[in-house]
């Protein structure tokens, strides 16, 4: 392995060991042992049921922190477990396995400025919630249009943050960690909005046969969070994360499929002319897929919407606009408005011959073919005036 990941001093970034605490010494409706309620945070529209995120105050350094509170069981693991004969191997109920999921993906996460950091996990076994104290962003998550779609950040505001994301995705990617949830809501700024850090890894996947760094930041995994079991290959094709920024080969389903749904006249009446043709076979799920919702992210940046989207044709069921979605992902192409930002840059359009470098960087990640799809290193050095991150010093790959 060329460099390290070990190798602090490529920032000014303090590391510390995550503390573990087994007690819930204190616990109230305004406190969690030493940490004091701010605020809690209310959930979006469809956000996850069994968690719960609040500010807190750390009382012993006056400093805020992010506590995520998990429930081990959800409902549906009830369900399941009334169904299940346990056989050997991991028999955690799912709930409780995501959440040691995200810990041992947070534990190795312990040398980059753009990562967002654990803290301390509270995991008292006499309680039906974990707890997960993180570093509070206080800048919050990124704005980047306005009521009317249209984007509200400048081309330098983007070449920050795409550059900052682009250097916790290389981390991620050189741990063998996919995100598989790379979006816009999932990047926060510091209180300063100098720095951007990548945040939620609940369903992000590690490959553990790939491990490449060892040292301080590994030690959690003789834990009881650690266990090859957690991360298995068939879970990535599992359609997780946000719809508008799935990669085709997340998106995917079989070419020959027919929706058993009174609307499939509807179906057939709204569906343009592909302009690419699914697969027979779903392409492998490799990290391509965190450079394709990064290239998703890069274009919500520059134009205020989402390069694929599909529009209303009356029907409202949710698992035909779901298919709709995801038949657009998989088979069309993206245009381009005629300016980008808030700037109102001129683009030169999709295809014209003059059009600027970063349309050539959009194509390059948002390829359907995951194996021609540009890597992150790549993207790295793309090359374009203002995206180009070869002035950075970036962690030694």
């Amino acid at each position: 392995m060329e460099g390290g990941c070990q190798n602090k001093s490529m920032f000014p970034h303090t590391v510390q060991d995550v503390r573990t605490t087994p007690t819930l010494k204190v616990l109230t409706s305004e406190r969690i042992n030493q940490y004091a309620l701010i605020r809690r945070i209310p959930r979006n529209t469809g956000g996850t049921p069994h968690v719960d995120v609040s500010i807190y105050k750390d009382t012993t350094n006056d400093k805020d922190v992010l506590i995520k509170a998990v429930k081990r069981k959800q409902v549906e693991d009830k369900y399941r477990q009334l169904r299940r004969n346990f056989q050997a191997g991991n028999n955690l109920p799912n709930g409780e396995q995501s959440i040691r999921k995200e810990i041992d993906v947070l534990h190795r996460l312990r040398n980059c400025p753009h990562v967002i950091q654990l803290l301390e996990t509270v995991d008292d076994p006499n309680n039906d919630r974990v707890f997960l104290v993180l570093e509070y962003m206080s800048g919050g998550e990124i704005q980047w249009r306005n009521e009317h779609d249209e984007p509200t950040l400048t081309i330098e505001q983007t070449r920050r943050i795409f550059r900052d994301a682009t250097i916790g995705l290389q981390y991620l990617h050189h741990l063998n960690i996919i995100h598989r949830d790379i979006k816009p809501a999932n990047l926060v700024w510091s209180f300063d909005h100098s720095i951007v850090k990548i945040i939620d890894f609940g369903i992000s996947h590690h490959h553990e046969e790939d491990a490449v760094c060892t040292g301080s930041s590994t030690r959690f995994y003789e834990k009881k969070y650690s266990s090859p079991s957690l991360f298995t290959n068939a879970e990535l094709t599992k359609q997780r994360g946000t719809g508008y920024f799935m990669a085709p080969e997340v998106a995917w389903t079989p070419p020959d499929t027919t929706m058993s749904s009174p609307s499939i006249d509807t179906l057939s009446a709204t569906i343009h002319t592909d302009a690419f043709q699914i697969p027979a076979k779903r392409p492998e799920i490799t990290k391509a897929i965190d450079v394709w919702a990064l290239g998703v992210t890069l274009y919500c940046f520059l134009f205020g919407k989402f390069p694929f989207q599909i529009t209303s044709d009356g029907n409202d069921n949710q698992h035909h606009t779901r298919y709709m979605l995801f038949r657009e992902i998989c088979t069309s192409d993206w245009m381009i408005p005629d300016t980008m930002s808030a700037n109102n840059l001129p683009t030169g359009g999709r295809v014209a011959k003059t059009h600027s470098e970063v349309i050539h960087l959009l194509d390059c990640m948002l390829r359907k073919d995951p194996n021609t799809r540009i890597g992150i290193a790549g993207v790295k050095v793309s090359g374009h005036s203002l995206f180009s991150l070869s002035d950075l010093q970036l962690i030694p790959l």
